[in-house]
């Protein structure tokens, strides 16, 4: 079931609508669905929103219309600061490692769909028009998944990215631990033993 909110008012050049569990934002700034700083600040409150409703598992963002997703920053805005801002250099060396991220962001070397997925940026190949059909499946399957869990698993590999080994390490003996105490944990196991699927509370 489908429910889509007016949100035009408050989530400046997003649309937002409710897929069962899954949240689906859709940059609607035509036509390259650039971002401004309406548009950044709308989704830094809509992701916060998201986060406190218990009954989103997933988020999956995608562009109105065919040709773009997005081209990024809407340069007339951000004309005084002329590179991958917002974490792009750092996030994009750990993705795809040092050498790629220099080739791209050093040289404006472009890459093509295959090259893209050969060094990890992107996740899978579609045909064209499949990209929405195939996160909402992902996001499918998410949610299958205990969103607790999801959730203690998720800032654990994220955290990756800055934190010690050994303090990761520590982090992830205590999400263990705390999980046995949650509600879906409970659920999960009688699910198993009752040769059920899981009815999911997030709590």
């Amino acid at each position: 079931m489908t429910d889509t909110h007016d949100t035009a008012a408050s989530y400046a050049g997003l649309r937002l609508e409710r897929r069962g569990h899954t949240a689906v934002v859709t940059l609607t700034n035509p036509p390259a669905h650039t971002w401004t700083a309406d548009s950044l600040a709308a989704l830094t409150r809509l992701v916060g929103d998201l986060n406190r409703d218990r009954e989103i598992y997933a988020l999956v963002i995608t562009g109105d219309g065919e040709k773009f997703f997005s081209a990024g920053a809407d340069l007339k805005l951000f004309a005084d600061g002329q590179l991958p801002c917002a974490g792009g250099t750092q996030w994009l060396s750990w993705a795809i490692g040092e050498s790629w991220a220099k080739r791209m962001v050093l040289l404006g070397e472009r890459v093509d769909a295959e090259t893209a997925l050969r060094i990890g940026l992107a996740d899978e190949l579609v045909p064209k028009g499949g990209a929405l059909a195939k996160a909402l499946q992902w996001a499918e399957r998410v949610q299958a998944q205990s969103p607790t869990s999801v959730t203690a698993c998720k800032r654990l590999i994220q955290g990756a990215r800055t934190a010690s080994p050994q303090s990761q390490l520590a982090a992830e003996r205590e999400a263990f631990v705390g999980l046995f105490e949650t509600e879906d944990q409970r659920e999960g196991v009688q699910a198993f033993l009752g040769k059920r699927s899981p009815q999911w509370r997030n709590a």
